[in-house]
């Protein structure tokens, strides 16, 4: 005997091969009566599904028809590991998540993270993610009579004698539950900010340098800054080493000579630290003087400080027209 689990058919007792539920002689008698349209295990079934019986029931002889075996569930293709909460299998709805975690990982690991436009999706993940919502739109109905059958047998495998208690119990295993398709809906957004924060996109480590400031100019943000100052700006994302990732600002300068200025900053994205690291112009190299100058250039109509300042200023001035305009009054 080979080895692994052997297992006995919960119908007539006899060995099963493999892990079937059945032996042949059972599974030969299974085959004829649901050829001739009634299954072993119709009433069970009705219990454990619900009151969507008659809808599953239509789309499982339309199954037995077609040699694919196949049939549409739109829901299971729009709401895909939510549906798989509701009708009660969480395993196979954890293993969905996982494995797109996995594909992200894999992604970014391997240098591969440039996301695509709108949607800020890696290619693989995006691919595995259609694969998984087409394979569950016309598989979905299937996977669930098999889920279901193998639920119902091993419930009769007990040989339990009050048939209220198996019943109860089928339908306690079966049925929907709102409150799964909740948790699994949740965990599984859960898990795309986790994705996105240990496993950035190139557009999500770009964006982090956009939103962040400047330790001298804190108040502003240092795309909005750039963009606004800069004619054609752009930016651009290589990966670095160790944890740190290079985001490099392209645009030309306002001023009549059009120099081309390109800025580089070093990110570190689970520290949220943006640093800056170089400054060329027209391809040269500058130091970290011109860097400030032209850092002062960009920020100072922004700094509120000085438009502060200045308000100030003109308050003194007006108020030290008041006397000569008094004395003119007088006069």
């Amino acid at each position: 005997m080979g080895r692994g689990i052997v297992l006995k058919c919960i119908n007539c007792g006899q060995l099963c091969e493999g892990n079937q539920l059945n032996c042949e002689s059972c599974q030969r008698t299974l085959h004829t009566e649901q050829s001739e349209g009634s299954s072993l295990i119709d009433k069970e079934l009705e219990v454990y599904v619900g009151r969507q019986y008659p809808y599953y029931k239509r789309k499982w002889e339309l199954e037995e028809k077609r040699i694919a075996r196949w049939s549409w569930n739109g829901w299971a293709a729009i709401f895909n590991v939510g549906w798989l909460g509701y009708r009660k299998y969480y395993l196979p709805a954890a293993l969905f998540v996982v494995l797109l975690l996995a594909c992200d990982a894999f992604s970014y690991y391997m240098g591969f993270n440039v996301a695509l436009p709108i949607i800020n999706m890696v290619p693989l993940t995006f691919l595995l993610l259609v694969f998984i919502l087409f394979g569950m739109a016309i598989f979905a109905n299937g996977l669930y009579y098999q889920f279901a059958e193998r639920r119902i047998y091993r419930i009769k495998a007990r040989e339990i004698q009050d048939e209220s208690v198996e019943k109860y119990l089928i339908r306690d295993r079966g049925g929907t539950s709102k409150m799964g398709a909740t948790i699994v809906t949740i965990l599984a957004v859960a898990s795309i900010f986790f994705s996105h924060f240990f496993f950035p996109t190139d557009r999500d480590i770009i964006q982090k340098v956009r939103t962040s400031s400047l330790y001298e100019y804190p108040f502003f943000s240092i795309g909005e800054s750039f963009e606004n100052y800069f004619r054609n700006p752009g930016w651009a994302y290589y990966r670095g080493t160790e944890g740190l990732e290079l985001v490099e600002f392209q645009g030309d300068s306002p001023d009549m000579s059009k120099k081309k200025v390109t800025i580089q900053f070093i990110v570190d994205y689970k520290l949220g630290e943006v640093e800056p690291y170089s400054l060329m112009i027209n391809g040269e190299s500058k130091n970290e003087e011109e860097f400030l100058k032209i850092m002062d250039e960009i920020f100072k109509v922004q700094n509120p400080f000085d438009i502060e300042d200045g308000l100030q200023v003109k308050e003194v001035d007006s108020r030290a027209l008041y006397p000569l305009l008094f004395l003119y009054i007088r006069k």
